[in-house]
């Protein structure tokens, strides 16, 4: 997005920006009635260019249900709003059709219109009510449903637009505000993008189903047919329902909650209940002497915090995550504060771009905890902070980056002096069982990396 115009000539889009996203605005004269000003909101431009045009689309609609056209439309109307389009660089395929829905519209009214307008970076015709529009607009009929008491025409909704619109606003709910003191994790949220973008949105896209009104039951029973796994249909469910109630409690959406007609997936039933195999009190000596001894010949601290797990019991993330001043070596005792994640980045579009690690909240409320700390591990952990103190000191890196040790740093540290991620754990625990021919088996939380 290059251009934001705050103000414009008549019929043409302003946009103006507000700290919680941005109002697309257009002055639209229909018939013997004034210039009445309709305007849209977006969290994006984009957004907010599409939410004017469905606003324009619903009065042009609802005025012709009036009476309230008497004359032709002037054809300059379709041409600022082209104009406008094309100066604020948001010809994308979405706004393409939003736009050539309402000329459409627009040449049903003015039906002896026959002029052609082109696009900078497409082709549009403006044409009689006869014609079509290839390649942009599809045959989706207005809406006939009212609401009985306003006659107000329902708003359709585009899906694809809509539902990158609602992923965001879960993004927006990771952070703390003074509104949203108890921020979501991230993780919950980057769990959606994959259902939504790889099997949804192509699904709709496949079937050509461009609004949310489209969607039917069966629709959706034949995507969750085809999806392999009960986690799979799970979470796609999930995230339906999440879209509908998104769709009700913001956009006055009055169609039907087609999920609710869609029976959940149901788990199946397991086969037999498997056997777990752990580390046995009588093996877990010989797995720690063969850790410890690792850790030192390898110098990796990976090798140390699998100590920690099979010693203290914790999630990866929890081990993964500490630093020096949460462990009170006179009181014996670590604190479990916080947990260090991977993220993805998103663009404007919701493509992911890349990744970042910080921490973030533990699962549950009840990890927030304080745990003993095991003596063997204590004596280990003592040994190891002399060590990490001589590393910061003789370390070229961390003396061009002007980083010195402190006790704030994380306790485990690979060797580009970042901390571990819980996944980061898999493979040198496989190499290590590989290479001392110990058994696949685990013990309490050390099975989420063991068994991947």
């Amino acid at each position: 997005m290059k251009k934001i115009k705050e103000r414009t000539g008549i019929y043409e889009i302003s946009i103006k920006e507000r700290d919680d996203g941005y109002v697309a605005r257009m002055s639209f004269k229909l018939g013997n009635e004034r210039n009445p000003r309709v305007e849209g909101f977006g969290v994006s431009v984009e957004l907010a260019v599409q939410n004017l045009l469905y606003k324009l689309e619903e009065k042009l609609e609802d005025s012709l249900q009036k009476g309230l056209i008497t004359n032709r439309i002037n054809k300059i109307v379709s041409q600022k709003l082209i104009k406008s389009i094309n100066d604020l660089e948001v010809t994308m395929p979405e706004i393409m059709q939003c736009v050539s829905n309402l000329i459409n519209k627009i040449n049903i009214v003015n039906s002896k219109i026959t002029d052609v307008l082109t696009l900078q970076n497409g082709v549009i015709p403006y044409c009689n009510q006869t014609e079509n529009i290839p390649n942009l607009v599809l045959n989706i009929p207005i809406s006939n449903n009212t609401d009985t008491n306003s006659n107000r025409i329902e708003e359709k909704i585009l899906f694809e637009a809509f539902a990158k619109e609602w992923f965001k606003f879960k993004l927006s709910l990771c952070k703390e505000t003074p509104d949203n003191p108890s921020p979501l994790s991230q993780k919950t949220i980057d769990g959606y993008h994959r259902p939504l973008f790889k099997k949804i949105i192509p699904y709709m896209e496949k079937n050509k189903i461009v609004y949310l009104q489209q969607i039917t039951k069966e629709l959706i029973e034949d995507l969750l047919k085809q999806l392999n796994g009960y986690d799979n249909k799970r979470i796609v469910y999930i995230v339906f329902s999440m879209l509908y109630q998104y769709a009700i409690n913001n956009k006055d959406y009055k169609g039907e909650n087609t999920i609710l007609k869609v029976p959940k997936p149901k788990k199946p039933p397991k086969k037999g209940k498997k056997k777990k195999v752990i580390v046995k009190r009588a093996n877990e000596e010989k797995w720690l002497d063969l850790l410890e001894e690792e850790y030192y010949i390898e110098k990796r601290d990976c090798f140390l915090i699998l100590c920690g797990l099979l010693l203290e019991g914790t999630r990866p993330e929890e081990m993964t995550s500490i630093s020096w001043e949460d462990i009170d070596f006179n009181a014996d005792t670590i604190r479990l504060k916080e947990a260090y994640k991977s993220f993805s980045v998103y663009d404007d579009d919701c493509n992911i771009i890349g990744t970042e690690q910080r921490l973030d909240k533990l699962k549950t409320d009840s990890s927030y905890r304080t745990i003993t700390l095991h003596p063997r591990f204590k004596k280990m952990l003592l040994k190891h902070k002399e060590e990490q103190k001589e590393r910061f000191k003789n370390s070229i890196r961390m003396k061009r980056k002007k980083k010195y040790w402190s006790e704030k740093e994380f306790v485990f540290l690979s060797r580009t002096y970042t901390p571990y991620l819980s996944t980061s754990l898999a493979k040198p625990l496989r190499q290590f069982r590989k290479k001392h021919n110990l058994r696949k088996c685990s013990s309490i939380r050390i099975k989420n990396i063991i068994c991947n």
